[in-house]
């Protein structure tokens, strides 16, 4: 989490304010690239606020800082008093509402009593449950208690990022490799827990000893210390003989023996695989079927067709 000092927040702050004041300014009158704002047709001195500014109020979003969102609502109010009407208020006074909010923004940053910042130790975990506990709990989606909060999910958020700590240091750029997973059924989040290393993959699992028409879970059970085969090139024993093939003049009639040769080879591929403890096979080129098929016999994991990028993360 970002700290600003004081100064920073004041620039910040001003900055938001002259750019809210040059849209006002700058959408009035016919001339405006969005006209927020229009000539009341009952009194020429007034305004009606138009319903771009209505839709522009509805949707934007300001941020977490308090004292700009209380700047914005300000500004808010004086455009929406009914049925989203400036009624009454000439433009010069609307002017003049927005300097005076300004002033009071600046006046409150000014105080050195004011809460504009709270410094948070890192390295103390009843102040990160603090500031987890004050974006967790913002979300009524999550519908949980405050003991189920407390005890549970604040100690699981913390216990995850902890563990790609590393990871960001390295690579401040990339994006934190941390998903919250939500399996759809279950009553309670008690037994959750943080998988490292894993590879989440959102698609159903093969058979793996299932018996048929056995109910599947939505999510299957996670393998551990998983070993994974992955492959940039085609697994194809005959893709020599079938560019020799195409290059010959002579059409020979092996078909038979080039078939029954293919198929042992790719048990044999199977088999290897098996024996070197592979659970996943994952290729950037076709794995062919009767690969596919034969490793899934022997609950062997097989995905293909996959991208330079998702090879790059494994």
């Amino acid at each position: 989490m970002e700290q600003l000092s004081r100064a920073e927040v004041k620039r910040r702050l001003v900055r938001v304010c002259r750019e809210l004041q040059a849209v006002v300014g700058g959408s009035y009158g016919p001339l405006g690239s969005a006209q927020l704002l229009q000539a009341n047709e009952q009194c020429p001195d007034a305004l009606t606020a138009t319903a771009v500014a209505e839709r522009y109020f509805a949707n934007v979003s300001i941020g977490d800082c308090p004292i700009a969102n209380a700047y914005f609502h300000i500004l808010k109010s004086k455009l929406e008093i009914q049925e989203g009407n400036l009624a009454q208020i000439p433009y010069l006074v609307v002017g003049k509402g927005l300097q005076l909010a300004l002033d009071w923004s600046l006046q409150y940053l000014d105080d050195p009593r004011s809460p504009v910042r709270v410094a948070v130790n890192w390295s103390s975990e009843t102040s990160l449950s603090a500031v987890i506990r004050g974006i967790v709990s913002s979300k009524s989606a999550t519908g949980l208690d405050e003991v189920t909060m407390d005890t549970v999910l604040i100690p699981l958020i913390i216990q995850a990022f902890v563990s790609v700590f590393a990871y960001v240091v390295e690579f401040p750029n990339e994006t934190v490799p941390v998903q919250l997973l939500c399996v759809p059924g279950q009553k309670s989040i008690a037994k959750s827990e943080v998988w490292k290393q894993t590879v989440l993959l959102d698609l159903p699992w093969p058979y793996r000893g299932r018996r048929q028409g056995a109910k599947r879970s939505h999510l299957s059970a996670p393998i551990c210390n998983a070993r994974v085969a992955l492959f940039n090139i085609t697994i194809e024993p005959l893709s020599e003989f079938e560019e020799e093939d195409a290059n010959s003049c002579t059409s020979l009639n092996h078909s038979g023996s080039l078939s029954s040769f293919r198929l042992q080879a790719l048990r044999q591929i199977g088999d290897r695989l098996e024996r070197q403890g592979a659970t996943a096979v994952l290729s950037q080129k076709i794995i062919p079927k009767y690969l596919q098929t034969y490793l899934a016999a022997k609950g062997v994991f097989t995905l293909d067709r996959l991208s330079a990028t998702n090879i790059r993360r494994l």
